[in-house]
C-alpha cells in the first residue's frame, strides 16, 4: 500500500502505510527505507534522519543502512558523520559475499568534490567506475580530473558519460565549465541549458549563464 500509494503521488498516505509496517515490523528495512522516502519526498528532514537511524540500528550489518544515511547527511552538509558512514558502508560491504556495488564510492566521490579533497575524489569515482559505476561514476571523476586541470582527460569522462546518458546533469554542467575555461562561451552556454532542460532550477547553471552573459555584455561594451 505505501509503494502504490507513493507511485501515485499520495505522500500521505504512503507515510501512513509505511508507519503501520514499520510498527507492525521494527525490524522491517522495506518499512523503514519507505517511511525514510516518504518523510523526504514531504520534506520532513528530521523525520527522514529517524527513519534512517532506524534502519541502521536495526541492520548494521547491511552496507545500504549506513550508506542512505550518509548520503542524507552529506545533502545537509553534515560532512563529517556523513564520511564516517560511507566508510563504514565500504567496510560492511568489503565482508559481504555479494558482489560490490559502486553506490558508496559514488557517495564518498560526492563528498569529497563538496569538500575540496579533489584528490581522494577522484580515487573513490575511479573505484566506482571500475565497478561498473556507469555514467556517474565517470562524471564525477571527470570532475575531479577538471579541479585538478586535467582538462582534456576531463573531457573524455564527460563525453563518455553523456554517451551513456545524454541528460548527465553533472556531465553537462562540467563540460560547460570546460568550455568557458577555454572561451568557448557559445557552446558553455549550449551546455548550462541543456542542464537547465533536465533541471529547471539548478542553480549552478543559472548563475553560469548569468556570468556568460556579463562577459558577453562587457565584451560588446
Amino acid at each position: 500500500q505505501g509503494e502504490l500509494a507513493g507511485a501515485r503521488g499520495q505522500l500521505a498516505s504512503a507515510e501512513e502505510a509505511f508507519e503501520a509496517c514499520a510498527k507492525a515490523a521494527p525490524d522491517s528495512l522495506d518499512a523503514l527505507d519507505g517511511l525514510a522516502r516518504a518523510r523526504r519526498s514531504r520534506g520532513n528532514l528530521p523525520g527522514t534522519e529517524e527513519a534512517l537511524r532506524a534502519a541502521l540500528r536495526s541492520r548494521p550489518d547491511t552496507w545500504t543502512t549506513g550508506h542512505n544515511l550518509g548520503v542524507f547527511l552529506v545533502e545537509l552538509g553534515r560532512y563529517d558523520e556523513a564520511e564516517r558512514l560511507l566508510k563504514q558502508a565500504v567496510a560492511v560491504q568489503a565482508r559481504s559475499p555479494d558482489a560490490l556495488a559502486p553506490a558508496p564510492y559514488l557517495a564518498l566521490a560526492r563528498l569529497y568534490l563538496a569538500t575540496d579533497r579533489t584528490e581522494l575524489a577522484l580515487a573513490q569515482a575511479q573505484r566506482a567506475s571500475d565497478l561498473g559505476g556507469g555514467a556517474e561514476a565517470l562524471a564525477l571523476r571527470g570532475a575531479a580530473r577538471f579541479e585538478l586541470n586535467q582538462g582534456n582527460i576531463a573531457e573524455e569522462d564527460f563525453r563518455a558519460a553523456l554517451a551513456i546518458d545524454p541528460r548527465h546533469v553533472t556531465a553537462l554542467g562540467g563540460l560547460g565549465q570546460l568550455h568557458a575555461t577555454r572561451g568557448q562561451y557559445e557552446l558553455a552556454a549550449a551546455s548550462f541549458r541543456a542542464v537547465l532542460e533536465v533541471d529547471a532550477q539548478n542553480p549552478a547553471a543559472r548563475e553560469n549563464l548569468s556570468r556568460l552573459a556579463r562577459i558577453a555584455r562587457d565584451g560588446l561594451e
